[in-house]
């Protein structure tokens, strides 16, 4: 299945449903690379919810503008718990039938 962003014309790949323990590499790049895709509140990819959190010292230089947001959003908020319970149900809708649900 695709997803259709509502603002762009960009056709966004779900993740293939995670079945096999040993395809888990694949599998978490694969949602990674669709959560930065699909936009959450405030337009913000939703790959800020399933970022890993590093503690940077200083001012760090970003890559671009999506990789500053993504880092730089906070993780409390209304708008955080919405994006996150829309989060949970994309994975577990890709997990549900593999080995990271049992």
């Amino acid at each position: 299945m695709a997803l259709m962003m509502k603002d762009e014309d960009i056709i966004i790949k779900e993740p293939a449903q995670y079945k096999t323990a040993s395809k888990w590499k694949a599998f978490k790049e694969e949602a990674i690379a669709c959560m930065n895709g699909i936009k959450g509140k405030h337009n913000i990819p939703l790959a800020y919810i399933i970022r890993e959190h590093k503690a940077s010292l200083g001012n760090p230089a970003y890559q671009s503008d999506h990789h500053r947001i993504i880092v730089i959003t906070l993780l409390v908020g209304p708008e955080f718990d919405e994006d996150n319970r829309k989060v949970f149900d994309l994975l577990k809708s890709w997990i549900i039938n593999g080995p990271a649900w049992k």
